[in-house]
């Protein structure tokens, strides 16, 4: 999927459909097909196919599982201090954006990660 906000080359999550961007996000990929999404997002589908019993990768639908994701690294070639020197010339709104878009992905990071700290709290319990 592309878009044309020109995120790591343009390139979208296919579970959220926001951009992909490896230098300021945790991304994975499922290794058995290549696919790669937010590490929430992908967190998240394999919680959504555990309770369909159908585990599969979002895009084409090859059988995997949680195990089959790894988590992807990335380095930036562009001078951090640079990057932050061109966001302060960005327009008020235009922060006002960014930030509701970057709550609005921590928050559910958080419900991501409250969601598996109650599966392993269960779990814990279980045993």
């Amino acid at each position: 999927m592309v878009a044309d906000s020109g995120d790591f080359a343009g390139t979208i999550c296919s579970i959220c459909y926001e951009g992909l961007n490896p230098i300021t996000e945790d991304l994975q990929s499922v290794s058995i097909c290549g696919h790669v999404f937010h590490e929430l997002c992908l967190q998240q589908w394999f919680e959504y196919c555990a309770t369909s019993k159908k585990h599969t990768c979002p895009v084409c639908k090859q059988g995997c599982k949680a195990k089959d994701a790894c988590r992807l690294y990335f380095q930036s070639i562009g001078d951090v201090s640079e990057s932050v020197v061109n966001q302060k010339h960005v327009g008020v709104e235009e922060d006002a954006g960014v930030l509701r878009k970057e709550v609005k992905r921590l928050e559910g990071k958080v419900s991501g990660l409250s969601t598996v700290l109650e599966k392993q709290t269960k779990e814990l319990d279980e045993l």
